[in-house]
Protein backbone atom coordinates (compact mmCIF):
# COMPACT_ATOMS: atom_id res chain seq x y z
CA UNK A 1 0.00 0.00 0.00
CA UNK A 2 0.78 3.60 -0.95
CA UNK A 3 1.98 5.36 2.72
CA UNK A 4 3.58 8.90 3.90
CA UNK A 5 5.48 9.76 6.59
CA UNK A 6 7.42 13.12 7.40
CA UNK A 7 10.85 14.22 6.84
CA UNK A 8 13.04 13.17 10.19
CA UNK A 9 10.40 9.89 11.46
CA UNK A 10 10.96 6.31 10.38
CA UNK A 11 8.45 4.80 8.50
CA UNK A 12 6.18 1.27 9.67
CA UNK A 13 5.14 -0.20 6.50
CA UNK A 14 2.74 -2.75 6.81
CA UNK A 15 -0.11 -2.18 4.00
CA UNK A 16 -1.01 -4.48 1.11
CA UNK A 17 -3.76 -6.09 -0.89
CA UNK A 18 -4.18 -8.88 -2.97
CA UNK A 19 -5.91 -9.72 -6.11
CA UNK A 20 -6.63 -13.58 -7.01
CA UNK A 21 -6.68 -15.74 -3.60
CA UNK A 22 -9.45 -18.48 -4.36
CA UNK A 23 -11.63 -20.46 -1.74
CA UNK A 24 -10.12 -19.92 1.52
CA UNK A 25 -6.63 -19.24 0.60
CA UNK A 26 -5.40 -15.98 2.09
CA UNK A 27 -1.87 -13.69 2.75
CA UNK A 28 -0.92 -13.22 6.32
CA UNK A 29 2.39 -10.92 6.12
CA UNK A 30 3.84 -9.59 3.04
CA UNK A 31 7.88 -8.16 3.82
CA UNK A 32 7.77 -4.35 2.36
CA UNK A 33 10.62 -2.42 2.25
CA UNK A 34 11.63 1.24 1.09
CA UNK A 35 14.70 3.32 0.64
CA UNK A 36 12.38 5.98 2.09
CA UNK A 37 11.64 4.12 5.21
CA UNK A 38 14.60 5.42 6.94
CA UNK A 39 14.48 8.68 9.23
CA UNK A 40 16.84 10.32 7.53
CA UNK A 41 15.30 9.84 3.69
CA UNK A 42 15.08 12.97 2.10
CA UNK A 43 11.65 14.28 0.81
CA UNK A 44 10.61 12.63 -2.04
CA UNK A 45 8.91 9.43 -3.09
CA UNK A 46 10.10 5.90 -3.06
CA UNK A 47 8.93 2.50 -4.17
CA UNK A 48 7.64 0.15 -1.65
CA UNK A 49 8.33 -3.29 -2.68
CA UNK A 50 6.70 -6.41 -1.31
CA UNK A 51 8.07 -9.92 -1.45
CA UNK A 52 8.24 -13.00 0.80
CA UNK A 53 4.31 -13.17 1.06
CA UNK A 54 3.20 -15.70 3.93
CA UNK A 55 0.28 -17.45 4.37
CA UNK A 56 -2.38 -20.44 2.99
CA UNK A 57 -2.63 -21.95 -0.31
CA UNK A 58 0.38 -19.75 -1.24
CA UNK A 59 2.12 -22.70 -3.12
CA UNK A 60 -1.15 -22.94 -5.59
CA UNK A 61 -0.46 -19.15 -7.00
CA UNK A 62 2.35 -17.46 -9.30
CA UNK A 63 2.56 -14.23 -7.54
CA UNK A 64 3.31 -11.22 -8.90
CA UNK A 65 4.30 -7.92 -6.88
CA UNK A 66 3.45 -4.43 -7.39
CA UNK A 67 5.11 -1.90 -5.74
CA UNK A 68 3.68 1.15 -3.93
CA UNK A 69 4.63 4.68 -3.06
CA UNK A 70 5.75 5.95 0.26
CA UNK A 71 6.39 10.07 0.20
CA UNK A 72 8.52 11.50 2.53
CA UNK A 73 6.94 15.31 2.89
CA UNK A 74 8.15 18.41 4.31
CA UNK A 75 9.44 18.80 8.14
CA UNK A 76 8.11 22.22 9.97
CA UNK A 77 10.91 24.02 10.15
CA UNK A 78 9.95 27.62 11.97
CA UNK A 79 12.68 30.76 11.85
CA UNK A 80 11.67 33.38 14.04
CA UNK A 81 13.91 37.05 13.45
CA UNK A 82 15.60 38.30 16.87
CA UNK A 83 13.69 41.76 18.51
CA UNK A 84 16.92 44.12 18.84
CA UNK A 85 16.70 48.19 19.49
CA UNK A 86 18.58 50.70 18.27
CA UNK A 87 18.52 54.55 18.95
CA UNK A 88 17.28 57.10 17.10
CA UNK A 89 20.04 58.08 14.60
CA UNK A 90 21.66 55.05 14.06
CA UNK A 91 21.19 52.41 11.46
CA UNK A 92 20.39 49.14 12.42
CA UNK A 93 22.58 46.20 11.33
CA UNK A 94 19.92 42.87 11.60
CA UNK A 95 21.22 39.33 12.15
CA UNK A 96 19.60 37.44 15.15
CA UNK A 97 17.26 34.92 14.42
CA UNK A 98 16.89 31.67 16.01
CA UNK A 99 15.18 28.19 14.83
CA UNK A 100 13.12 25.91 15.51
CA UNK A 101 12.45 21.84 14.05
CA UNK A 102 15.72 21.44 12.08
CA UNK A 103 16.88 17.88 12.26
CA UNK A 104 20.00 15.64 12.15
CA UNK A 105 23.13 17.91 11.26
CA UNK A 106 20.79 20.15 8.95
CA UNK A 107 21.64 23.90 9.67
CA UNK A 108 20.41 27.36 8.83
CA UNK A 109 23.52 29.41 7.86
CA UNK A 110 21.70 32.69 7.12
CA UNK A 111 18.11 34.63 7.23
CA UNK A 112 17.51 37.73 4.83
CA UNK A 113 16.41 40.19 8.22
CA UNK A 114 14.62 43.76 7.24
CA UNK A 115 12.80 46.23 8.71
CA UNK A 116 11.31 49.54 7.95
CA UNK A 117 13.33 51.00 11.03
CA UNK A 118 16.74 49.83 9.98
CA UNK A 119 17.39 53.34 8.46
CA UNK A 120 19.17 55.95 10.74
CA UNK A 121 15.92 58.78 9.81
CA UNK A 122 13.19 56.39 11.27
CA UNK A 123 11.23 57.68 13.98
CA UNK A 124 11.36 56.08 17.05
CA UNK A 125 8.34 53.15 17.84
CA UNK A 126 8.57 49.61 16.97
CA UNK A 127 9.00 48.16 13.31
CA UNK A 128 8.51 44.47 12.28
CA UNK A 129 11.54 42.61 11.11
CA UNK A 130 11.12 40.04 8.42
CA UNK A 131 13.01 36.90 7.81
CA UNK A 132 13.02 35.27 4.20
CA UNK A 133 15.90 33.52 2.25
CA UNK A 134 17.02 31.07 4.74
CA UNK A 135 19.90 29.39 3.16
CA UNK A 136 22.07 26.24 5.15
CA UNK A 137 22.23 22.61 4.45
CA UNK A 138 19.22 20.68 4.23
CA UNK A 139 16.58 22.78 3.75
CA UNK A 140 15.17 21.57 1.38
CA UNK A 141 13.33 18.70 3.36
CA UNK A 142 11.68 21.77 5.26
CA UNK A 143 8.60 23.53 5.05
CA UNK A 144 9.96 27.03 6.59
CA UNK A 145 7.64 29.27 7.94
CA UNK A 146 9.14 32.58 9.64
CA UNK A 147 8.16 34.49 12.00
CA UNK A 148 8.37 38.44 12.90
CA UNK A 149 10.90 39.94 14.96
CA UNK A 150 10.70 43.75 16.76
CA UNK A 151 12.94 46.14 15.94
CA UNK A 152 12.66 48.50 18.58
CA UNK A 153 13.70 52.18 17.63
CA UNK A 154 14.66 54.21 21.24
CA UNK A 155 14.88 57.94 21.68
CA UNK A 156 18.49 59.51 21.21
CA UNK A 157 20.12 61.51 24.05
CA UNK A 158 19.64 65.35 23.45
CA UNK A 159 21.27 67.81 26.02
CA UNK A 160 20.26 71.24 26.18
CA UNK A 161 22.63 73.77 28.03
CA UNK A 162 21.82 77.31 28.99
CA UNK A 163 24.32 79.69 28.11
CA UNK A 164 26.05 81.80 31.36
CA UNK A 165 25.11 85.09 31.34
CA UNK A 166 25.61 88.38 33.12
CA UNK A 167 24.12 91.79 33.80
CA UNK A 168 24.43 94.90 36.44
CA UNK A 169 22.57 95.50 38.88
CA UNK A 170 19.44 97.73 38.33
CA UNK A 171 19.35 95.64 34.87
CA UNK A 172 16.47 93.33 33.55
CA UNK A 173 18.11 90.66 32.22
CA UNK A 174 17.25 89.62 28.53
CA UNK A 175 17.94 85.36 28.96
CA UNK A 176 18.18 83.97 25.07
CA UNK A 177 21.41 81.77 24.81
CA UNK A 178 21.46 77.87 24.87
CA UNK A 179 23.69 75.06 23.38
CA UNK A 180 23.12 71.68 22.00
CA UNK A 181 24.62 68.38 22.01
CA UNK A 182 23.21 65.24 20.61
CA UNK A 183 21.25 66.50 17.73
CA UNK A 184 21.12 64.35 13.97
CA UNK A 185 19.11 64.33 11.12
CA UNK A 186 18.92 67.93 10.73
CA UNK A 187 16.82 67.79 13.47
CA UNK A 188 17.06 71.48 15.12
CA UNK A 189 16.00 72.89 18.29
CA UNK A 190 14.43 76.82 17.67
CA UNK A 191 13.72 78.16 21.02
CA UNK A 192 14.37 77.18 25.05
CA UNK A 193 12.68 78.93 27.66
CA UNK A 194 15.15 80.09 29.94
CA UNK A 195 14.68 82.02 33.60
CA UNK A 196 16.24 82.66 35.93
CA UNK A 197 15.56 84.37 39.51
CA UNK A 198 18.64 86.87 38.66
CA UNK A 199 16.76 88.10 35.92
CA UNK A 200 14.79 90.95 37.41
CA UNK A 201 16.45 94.48 37.74
CA UNK A 202 16.32 94.41 41.76
CA UNK A 203 17.73 91.04 42.04
CA UNK A 204 20.99 91.70 44.03
CA UNK A 205 24.69 90.87 42.93
CA UNK A 206 25.46 87.33 43.45
CA UNK A 207 25.25 83.93 41.22
CA UNK A 208 22.15 82.15 40.12
CA UNK A 209 20.88 79.43 38.35
CA UNK A 210 19.28 79.58 34.50
CA UNK A 211 17.06 77.13 34.18
CA UNK A 212 16.18 75.53 31.01
CA UNK A 213 13.17 74.22 29.70
CA UNK A 214 10.44 73.90 26.96
CA UNK A 215 12.58 73.62 23.81
CA UNK A 216 10.57 73.26 20.38
CA UNK A 217 11.74 72.88 17.02
CA UNK A 218 11.72 69.80 14.53
CA UNK A 219 12.54 66.10 15.28
CA UNK A 220 12.37 66.94 18.86
CA UNK A 221 10.05 63.94 19.69
CA UNK A 222 12.64 61.49 19.02
CA UNK A 223 14.86 62.23 21.68
CA UNK A 224 15.19 62.14 25.72
CA UNK A 225 15.98 65.69 26.20
CA UNK A 226 17.91 66.27 29.68
CA UNK A 227 18.63 70.12 30.42
CA UNK A 228 21.39 72.06 31.88
CA UNK A 229 21.32 74.98 33.99
CA UNK A 230 23.55 77.86 33.27
CA UNK A 231 24.79 80.53 35.47
CA UNK A 232 23.73 84.60 35.67
CA UNK A 233 26.18 86.94 37.27
CA UNK A 234 24.72 90.02 39.05
CA UNK A 235 27.40 92.16 38.76
CA UNK A 236 27.65 95.16 40.78
CA UNK A 237 26.33 98.59 39.36
CA UNK A 238 28.72 101.52 39.45
CA UNK A 239 28.07 104.33 42.04
CA UNK A 240 30.18 107.36 41.67
CA UNK A 241 31.03 109.61 44.58
CA UNK A 242 32.38 113.45 44.11
CA UNK A 243 32.98 115.28 46.96
CA UNK A 244 31.62 118.94 46.35
CA UNK A 245 33.44 121.91 45.92
CA UNK A 246 33.76 123.89 48.64
CA UNK A 247 35.59 127.36 50.02
CA UNK A 248 36.16 129.08 53.21
CA UNK A 249 38.62 132.50 54.48
CA UNK A 250 41.62 131.67 55.94
CA UNK A 251 41.71 131.12 59.81
CA UNK A 252 38.48 129.92 59.54
CA UNK A 253 37.27 126.38 60.24
CA UNK A 254 36.76 123.71 57.59
CA UNK A 255 33.29 123.88 56.21
CA UNK A 256 31.29 120.68 56.42
CA UNK A 257 32.25 118.67 53.79
CA UNK A 258 29.55 117.14 51.73
CA UNK A 259 29.43 114.99 48.28
CA UNK A 260 27.07 114.07 45.85
CA UNK A 261 26.22 110.58 44.04
CA UNK A 262 25.72 109.47 40.96
CA UNK A 263 24.64 105.58 39.46
CA UNK A 264 22.23 104.66 42.01
CA UNK A 265 19.68 102.24 40.78
CA UNK A 266 15.97 101.27 41.40
CA UNK A 267 14.72 104.07 43.72
CA UNK A 268 17.58 103.92 45.48
CA UNK A 269 19.29 106.53 47.61
CA UNK A 270 22.32 107.74 49.78
CA UNK A 271 20.64 106.28 52.80
CA UNK A 272 22.01 102.73 51.55
CA UNK A 273 25.63 103.80 51.41
CA UNK A 274 27.65 103.79 54.84
CA UNK A 275 31.22 104.14 56.24
CA UNK A 276 31.77 107.33 53.62
CA UNK A 277 34.34 109.49 54.71
CA UNK A 278 35.65 112.98 53.11
CA UNK A 279 39.08 114.36 54.06
CA UNK A 280 41.09 117.25 53.55
CA UNK A 281 44.61 118.49 54.71
CA UNK A 282 43.49 121.87 54.95
CA UNK A 283 42.80 122.84 58.73
CA UNK A 284 41.73 126.14 59.99
CA UNK A 285 44.94 128.00 60.18
CA UNK A 286 46.24 126.50 56.37
CA UNK A 287 46.78 129.48 54.30
CA UNK A 288 45.39 130.37 51.19
CA UNK A 289 45.41 128.19 48.22
CA UNK A 290 43.30 125.08 46.90
CA UNK A 291 43.16 121.66 49.16
CA UNK A 292 41.52 118.46 47.94
CA UNK A 293 38.70 116.99 49.46
CA UNK A 294 38.82 113.26 48.93
CA UNK A 295 36.16 110.64 49.42
CA UNK A 296 36.60 107.29 50.54
CA UNK A 297 35.36 104.11 52.56
CA UNK A 298 31.95 103.83 51.07
CA UNK A 299 30.25 100.78 51.52
CA UNK A 300 26.75 99.88 49.95
CA UNK A 301 25.19 96.18 49.06
CA UNK A 302 24.77 95.91 44.78
CA UNK A 303 27.30 99.25 44.14
CA UNK A 304 31.01 99.45 43.62
CA UNK A 305 32.17 102.76 44.01
CA UNK A 306 34.44 105.40 41.73
CA UNK A 307 35.63 108.68 43.98
CA UNK A 308 35.95 112.03 42.50
CA UNK A 309 37.54 114.09 44.45
CA UNK A 310 36.70 118.11 44.91
CA UNK A 311 38.26 121.11 46.19
CA UNK A 312 38.48 123.01 48.80
CA UNK A 313 39.45 126.79 48.36
CA UNK A 314 40.59 129.07 51.13
CA UNK A 315 41.12 132.46 50.23
CA UNK A 316 42.86 135.91 52.27
CA UNK A 317 40.83 137.51 54.69
CA UNK A 318 40.33 141.04 53.69
CA UNK A 319 43.02 144.12 55.09
CA UNK A 320 44.67 147.15 53.73
CA UNK A 321 45.58 146.92 50.29
CA UNK A 322 49.21 147.50 49.61
CA UNK A 323 50.83 148.44 46.63
CA UNK A 324 49.94 150.27 44.49
CA UNK A 325 46.63 150.62 46.56
CA UNK A 326 48.15 151.67 49.81
CA UNK A 327 46.15 153.91 52.09
CA UNK A 328 42.80 152.45 51.12
CA UNK A 329 40.76 151.96 54.34
CA UNK A 330 37.90 150.32 55.39
CA UNK A 331 35.25 152.36 57.15
CA UNK A 332 32.82 149.83 58.61
CA UNK A 333 29.16 150.62 60.14
CA UNK A 334 27.33 147.99 62.31
CA UNK A 335 23.91 147.34 61.59
CA UNK A 336 21.55 148.38 63.71
CA UNK A 337 19.88 145.99 66.20
CA UNK A 338 16.89 145.43 63.77
CA UNK A 339 19.52 144.31 60.78
CA UNK A 340 18.46 146.87 58.86
CA UNK A 341 20.03 150.37 58.11
CA UNK A 342 23.75 151.02 58.72
CA UNK A 343 24.36 153.84 61.31
CA UNK A 344 26.21 156.99 60.34
CA UNK A 345 29.90 156.77 60.47
CA UNK A 346 32.98 158.87 59.40
CA UNK A 347 35.96 158.78 57.52
CA UNK A 348 38.52 159.56 59.77
CA UNK A 349 40.42 162.67 59.02
CA UNK A 350 38.07 163.51 56.31
CA UNK A 351 34.71 164.59 58.68
CA UNK A 352 32.09 162.80 55.95
CA UNK A 353 30.00 161.24 58.43
CA UNK A 354 27.41 160.29 55.40
CA UNK A 355 28.55 156.73 54.20
CA UNK A 356 26.98 154.79 51.32
CA UNK A 357 24.93 151.93 51.32
CA UNK A 358 24.91 148.14 51.31
CA UNK A 359 24.20 147.63 47.97
CA UNK A 360 27.19 149.59 45.81
CA UNK A 361 24.51 152.59 45.55
CA UNK A 362 25.05 156.11 47.26
CA UNK A 363 21.77 157.51 49.15
CA UNK A 364 19.73 159.61 46.72
CA UNK A 365 20.66 162.79 48.62
CA UNK A 366 23.99 162.37 48.91
CA UNK A 367 26.81 163.45 46.53
CA UNK A 368 29.49 161.32 46.35
CA UNK A 369 32.59 163.00 47.56
CA UNK A 370 35.93 163.13 45.64
CA UNK A 371 38.20 160.10 46.00
CA UNK A 372 35.33 158.23 48.21
CA UNK A 373 34.24 155.08 46.76
CA UNK A 374 30.85 152.92 47.49
CA UNK A 375 31.17 149.21 48.64
CA UNK A 376 29.41 146.31 50.04
CA UNK A 377 31.60 144.13 51.26
CA UNK A 378 30.84 141.43 53.44
CA UNK A 379 32.95 141.42 56.43
CA UNK A 380 35.61 138.25 56.61
CA UNK A 381 36.25 138.37 60.12
CA UNK A 382 38.46 140.97 60.42
CA UNK A 383 35.82 143.48 61.91
CA UNK A 384 33.81 143.11 64.96
CA UNK A 385 31.56 139.80 65.64
CA UNK A 386 28.51 141.31 64.98
CA UNK A 387 27.13 141.18 61.44
CA UNK A 388 29.32 144.21 59.66
CA UNK A 389 29.91 145.42 56.11
CA UNK A 390 32.39 147.76 54.33
CA UNK A 391 30.98 150.91 53.11
CA UNK A 392 33.16 153.51 52.28
CA UNK A 393 36.47 153.46 50.93
CA UNK A 394 38.77 156.70 50.26
CA UNK A 395 42.35 157.36 48.28
CA UNK A 396 44.67 159.36 50.12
Amino acid sequence: SNATKTYGQTATLTGFSTSGLLFSDSVSSVSLASLGAVNTANVGNYAITASGALGTGLSNYNIAYVNGTLAVDPAALTITASNATKTYGQTATLTGFSTSGLLFSDSVSSVTLASLGAVNTANIGNYAITASGALGTGLTNYNIAYLNGTLTVDPAALTITASNASKTYGQTATLSGFATSGLVNGNTVSSVTLASLGAVNTANVGSYAIAASGATGTGLGNYNISYVNGSLTVNPATLTITADNLSKVEGTPNPTLTASFSGFQNGETSAVVSGLVLTTPAVTASPAGSYAIVPSGATAANYVFTYVNGVLTVTPPAGPATGPDAGIFPLYEALGEDGANPKPSSLPGTGIEKCGTLDNTLPANTAKPEGVVCASIPDLGRFASRRQSLSLLTRH
